[in-house]
């Protein structure tokens, strides 16, 4: 599937949750720091007890199977996928998603 899938970097801020969305329909999409930091990721930004911790060098990735309504792609444009924030300083973040 070479070639099938986007790349995006979204400029994380330091101390600020930032959306992470990907720009088309997709069905997959990871996500990881391009420094090498530990990323904070929540589904809701104002809620600490949907907080996961990406380490850094790692990243977090999600496929699924499409469903009926939307046979091409489970994830859709623009729609927030989750909230980012680095543990320290800022970064960037990469999507890749397809």
């Amino acid at each position: 599937m070479a070639g099938a899938y986007k790349i995006t970097q979204i400029v994380l801020p330091a101390g600020q949750w930032t959306p992470v969305s990907a720009p088309f329909n997709c069905s997959y999409f990871s996500f990881k720091s391009q420094g090498s930091l530990a990323i904070r990721l929540r589904t809701d930004p104002n809620d600490a007890t949907t907080e996961d911790i990406l380490p850094g060098g790692y990243q977090e990735v999600t496929s699924t199977v499409p469903f009926a309504q939307n046979p091409r792609a489970r994830f859709v444009a623009n729609e927030v996928l989750f909230y980012a924030q680095p543990a320290s300083g800022s970064d960037v973040g990469i999507l890749k998603y397809g």
